[in-house]
């Protein structure tokens, strides 16, 4: 293990002695947990079937600390998944994408390294110009892609020390664009209407009795679909609907009112 990944992986040890219960955002899917590390030649097999060379950094860490677990948003996906190897083939990956190749597909040539939330995804591009970049997939909430880091190293490392700094990670998609707030808005909307009541002017007694009506596991929000996620899977929610959520405790909502994925 180099100095630089004994380095994150003190980071992480920190983070969760931090956090035992596991209440910080994405902790309740990885629960500070690293997966186990592959072989080196489980790895170099990989490789092979797809034609490509991963990222040094990447390589690295999988074969060193872990196949995945504990990291940024929802944490790190694993490469050793029956979803990769598809992903890693059919490159070059047309990244960095201008106005010409918009419309490509960009889940080629890569690896899906972080569910970020609501259907979206990092991608690390391990074969095309933009090799060893991490990317967002955002274009589910019509966001698009959009570059996140310069490497694996910068998206973990990084992401882990705005962590420890008690900071949120960035988000891609426009505040109110992803299911969760649409759906709290209508709700309380019709709260409004019903009560007549000003637009937006609920609040106290009545705004923590409207959102008394969902307890725990009221909401799933479900995939559209994507190489990570069936159409219709129960999908975490991204970091503007988890402060969200958090936000509305206070007046009353479940703080479990999302069904949570399965991992």
């Amino acid at each position: 293990m180099t100095e630089l990944e004994a380095t994150l992986v003190a980071l992480i040890d920190a983070l969760a002695a931090g956090d035992p219960r596991s209440r910080r955002f994405g902790a309740t899917t990885h629960h500070w947990q690293r997966r186990p590390a592959l072989a080196e030649d489980r790895v170099a097999a990989i490789e092979a079937q797809a034609g490509v060379a991963l990222p040094d950094d990447y390589r690295g860490y999988v074969i060193a600390v872990g196949d995945g677990g504990a990291g940024p948003y929802h944490g790190i996906l694993p490469l050793d998944h029956p979803a990769q190897p598809a992903l890693l083939r059919g490159g070059p990956c047309p990244l960095p994408a201008t106005p010409a190749v918009m419309q490509l597909d960009p889940w080629r040539g890569v690896l899906a390294i972080s569910d970020l939330g609501c259907n979206q995804t990092a991608l690390l591009v391990v074969d095309g110009p933009a090799r060893g970049q991490v990317w967002a997939d955002a274009r589910s909430l019509d966001a698009g892609v959009v570059p996140v880091a310069a490497s694996f190293t910068d998206f973990l490392g990084g992401g882990l020390a705005a962590m420890a700094r008690g900071e949120l990670p960035p988000a891609f998609a426009p505040a109110g664009a992803c299911v969760i707030p649409r759906l709290l808005s209508a709700l309380l909307a019709r709260e409004e209407e019903r009560l007549g009541r000003a637009p937006g002017s609920l609040a106290g007694a009545e705004l923590r009795a409207a959102l008394a009506q969902l307890g725990p596991g009221a909401i799933a929000i479900a995939s559209t679909g994507s190489p990570i996620h069936a159409p219709g899977d129960p999908i975490a929610p991204c970091v503007q609907c988890a402060v969200l959520i958090d936000n509305l405790t206070t007046s009353g909502l479940d703080p479990d009112v999302l069904v949570r994925p399965l991992r």
